[in-house]
């Protein structure tokens, strides 16, 4: 088999025969996992040596004088490519061979490249070594560093991306520049407040962004994971994190009821059959032998299907040594089931005195089994409607934010922008009987605001030029311009709603 390589870009495992290209530089052969990589590492290569590119840089080790002379280095993800600052990486790698280290923005790219390691084989002091660039350029301050761009063409302020003039999305000049950006969207952020796109900005560490909904379980708020699943602690379904505006069905609600009205009409009958001899004549209707297998027959589905989550949940608590209610519900009504499936099937393993005097059968215990899963799903029900009831009363919450804003730009043009492209310090316009996009102060204007959603008074409050207002509470019949200062997360709505999410994941004391 032949010997696998390292994709300098991407940090891929390559294999030369199957390699979609191939390049020579200073006596040694890089092989590339798609075109794309080839041409970006081409490019490179060109690059003068006084810009320190991943090529230059990645062959020869970097002294100190050349590093003070160079600017502040970062390092690339090797697995997804995203810049990370040696102060900041959420982990890093040292070959053994004493080569440079690699850094990555999250733990799982970094299991993933070892993992590549080992599979390869290879040597990746020249991909980690590539990994490394300078800073000095143009300033970003969307990653609080700076970029150089490409010849021909200038970095967008907003996103960092190398844009050309001839096909930017957009241009604006601001104090005798001229920025281009790669999108609509960026260009609207920029003309909102300029200064805080070009200003440096002090480097703080920066949280990995997340690759999809987060999910935690409602008994245990420390298990957090992307996407649903099940509590590894007590095997509970997981639900999301944060709630959206999105009304979807909860699963789990639609799962539990289903098994809850099924168990229901099964169980029944168990419970009568098995409370037939308190009923006078019953035993010469249905005789206590057929009644008991028509029990059995009714309560297994009941006990197997509609009690499976509780035995899951069961088992996960023993497995991580953690009991809780469901250790119980399993234990319990497996002793019964399995008493009772013995008494039906091997009763002679009983002794005589432990036979029904009248019907000299060996009592059986499904209709209790069957009736404690039909009331735990009940419970589990009722609990699910009630989360779901508050998450509806979050959503309404979330719903009181408009979607879009009125941006006022230095020229005196106006803009409706979505309310997520809306930047601290932005000048905003609220017309008459709308809502009030985000958190601000009123810069011009005198106006009445309806704040009920917030203190429950009905009774509209007079704001004026100075005063402080709320996002998602209701002008009055008078526009006015504001100035934004709380946006997105930090917004009063969007706190009280992170508190409410809070207040029903935790647990009573």
């Amino acid at each position: 088999m032949a010997k696998e390589h390292i994709d300098p870009i991407c940090g891929m495992t390559v294999d030369p025969e199957t390699a979609a290209g191939s390049l020579e530089h200073e006596g040694e052969t890089f092989y590339f996992c798609s075109k794309g990589c080839l041409e970006k590492y081409n490019e490179q290569i060109k690059t003068p040596p006084k810009v320190a590119s991943i090529s230059n840089i990645g062959h020869q080790k970097l002294k100190d004088e050349e590093v003070g002379e160079l600017g502040k280095l970062t390092a690339i993800d090797p697995i997804c490519g995203m810049t990370v600052t040696p102060d900041t990486a959420a982990a890093k790698y040292e070959p053994e061979n004493g080569s440079e280290t690699v850094y990555f923005c999250a733990v799982g790219c970094k299991e993933k490249y070892v993992s590549q390691i080992e599979n390869s084989n290879s040597e990746i002091s020249d991909v980690s070594k590539s990994n490394i660039h300078n800073e000095q350029g143009e300033k970003h301050a969307s990653h609080g560093g700076m970029r150089t761009a490409p010849e021909g063409e200038s970095i967008d302020p907003v996103c960092g991306m190398s844009v050309a003039p001839e096909t930017a999305a957009g241009s604006f000049e601001f104090e005798g520049e001229t920025y281009h950006f790669c999108s609509k969207s960026c260009l609207t952020k920029f003309r909102q407040n300029p200064k805080s796109f070009l200003e440096e900005k002090e480097e703080k560490e920066l949280e990995p962004e997340s690759q999809g909904t987060e999910f935690t379980c409602p008994m245990h708020p420390e298990i957090v994971q992307i996407g649903p699943g099940s509590c590894p602690i007590c095997g509970m379904a997981l639900e999301p994190k944060v709630i959206s505006l999105d009304d979807e069905p909860d699963p789990e609600l639609i799962d539990m009821t289903r098994r809850f009205w099924i168990s229901a009409v099964l169980s029944l009958p168990v419970f009568v059959l098995a409370m037939g001899e308190y009923f006078p004549g019953f035993h010469q209707v249905v005789s206590p032998e057929v009644s008991m297998w028509i029990q059995f027959l009714l309560a297994t589905p009941v006990i197997l299907w509609g009690g499976f989550p509780f035995f899951q949940r069961g088992w996960a608590s023993v497995k991580n040594v953690n009991p809780n209610m469901f250790t119980l519900i399993a234990m319990g009504v497996g002793a019964a089931f399995i008493y009772s499936l013995s008494a039906v099937f091997i009763p002679d393993v009983f002794p005589d005195s432990m036979r029904n005097s009248k019907t000299a059968l060996i009592g059986t215990y499904f209709e209790a089994a069957a009736v404690i899963i039909t009331l735990v799903l009940l419970g589990q029900v009722l609990e699910l409607r009630a989360r779901s009831q508050t998450s509806s009363a979050i959503r309404a919450l979330l719903g009181l934010a408009p979607e879009t804003a009125i941006v006022v730009f230095e020229d005196g043009t106006e803009e409706e922008i979505p309310l997520k492209d809306v930047q601290i310090g932005a000048t905003l316009r609220v017309k008459a009987n709308e809502k009030i996009p985000v958190d601000g102060v009123i810069l011009e204007g005198k106006t009445s605001v309806d704040e009920s959603m917030v203190t429950g008074e009905s009774i509209p409050v007079e704001r004026t030029s100075g005063d402080k207002i709320i996002g998602g509470t209701i002008n009055g019949k008078r526009g006015f311009t504001m100035q934004a200062e709380k946006v997105g997360s930090d917004t009063l709505l969007a706190q009280i709603v992170r508190m409410v999410g809070e207040a029903q994941r935790s647990q009573a004391p």
